[in-house]
């Protein structure tokens, strides 16, 4: 299963700030560089769906802000060609 996940977006996710090393995704290259105590393969696994979830969430979240943005510079005759024809 840990072919399907990906252990360093888990322990960011899960452990911000905290410094390890990884390779090519194998949980058993994973060096732990912190007084906090290392995280088990499975509990990594376990907050799969909710990494994933969160970065969904992100990135809906960037969409809604373009459009929103949009749509208030449409209230204000504007367009995104005029914006960047003013250099933003």
């Amino acid at each position: 299963m840990a072919q399907n996940i990906d252990l360093a977006k888990c322990l960011v996710y899960l452990y911000p700030g905290v410094e390890w090393a990884l390779d090519d995704n194998n949980f058993d290259t994973l060096q732990w560089f912190s007084d906090l105590e290392k995280p088990t393969l499975a509990e990594l696994q376990s907050i799969w769906s909710e990494v994933v979830a969160a970065e969904q969430a992100k990135e809906q979240a960037k969409i809604q802000a373009k459009l929103d943005a949009e749509t208030k510079l449409a209230a204000l005759g504007l367009s995104i060609d005029d914006l960047k024809a003013l250099g933003f």
